[in-house]
Order: C-alpha cells, then structure tokens, then sequence
C-alpha cells in the first residue's frame, strides 16, 4: 500500500500513457498483483494503491475524509483472510492414541 505517483494509470483498462507509468504496469503484471482501489482519491487520481498478490484478501475498502492539510484521502480497508503458516507433517512422529 502506499503513494505511487502514477496518475494517468487507466486501472480499468490497465494502461497508460506515460513510458514510466507503462513500466510500473509491466511490473505489477509481472508480479501477478492486484490493485483494489477502485475510485480516485486525489484530484480525479488514483495515486495511493493497495496492491495484493490475492484476490479477496483485501476488502471493505473506503475511502475517508483528509488528514490535516494533506489533499489526499485516507484509505480504510480490511485484511479478510489470515495467512496460515505452513506445518511440516512427519508421519513417523505422529502421537499415538490410548
């Protein structure tokens, strides 16, 4: 999450005009992520992204009121799912049952 600077990115259509901002699409491509802000928060932009590399991990996104003086919104959103460690499973140590 965070403030990327890239606001001729089309995230409906997932281009852009700027060689730069090209760039950046490449690499979230290339990453396999999302980005699920879906209205503009900053003069008609979507600058400030949550980008997941999980559909449906990300939710309940809103945007709220500025914060002092800043011209950009505050973002709210909800971590849906938590992430489960993985357990290594040794068969040969499993407990044995009374």
């Amino acid at each position: 999450m965070g403030d990327f600077n890239h606001p001729n990115i089309c995230w409906r259509d997932n281009a852009a005009e700027c060689k730069q901002s090209r760039k950046f699409l490449e690499c979230v491509d290339d990453n396999f992520l999302l980005q699920v802000i879906e209205e503009p928060m900053r003069r008609g932009a979507m600058l400030d992204l949550i980008l997941t590399n999980k559909e449906g991990l990300v939710g309940d996104v809103k945007l709220k009121g500025s914060l002092g003086c800043s011209d950009h919104k505050m973002v709210e959103f909800r971590i849906l799912r938590a992430v489960r460690r993985a357990q290594a499973h040794y068969p040969g140590l499993q407990e044995s049952r009374l």
